[in-house]
């Protein structure tokens, strides 16, 4: 052993170290989709409410200057 890491010399270990290193990939793949998919979330809320807002200003300027030969709302 070298400090805390031991150097895999047989068949056996090195696929044994290649099995935990691929649990570990898939673990912290887990982890990032559900980081990414909580920000997307965030993100994807946000953007729908400053569009609902928007949508509700432009409705009321539509009201408010729409011309008389329209018919009203």
């Amino acid at each position: 052993m070298i400090g805390y890491y031991k150097i895999c010399t047989t068949r056996e270990e090195k696929i044994e170290a290649a099995k935990y290193w691929e649990k570990v990939r898939q673990e912290v793949s887990l982890i990032r989709d559900q980081s990414d998919r909580d920000s997307e979330t965030q993100y994807n809320q946000k953007v729908i409410l400053k569009v609902k807002k928007y949508y509700e200003e432009i409705k009321k300027y539509n009201i408010k200057h729409r011309p008389n030969f329209m018919e009203p709302i």
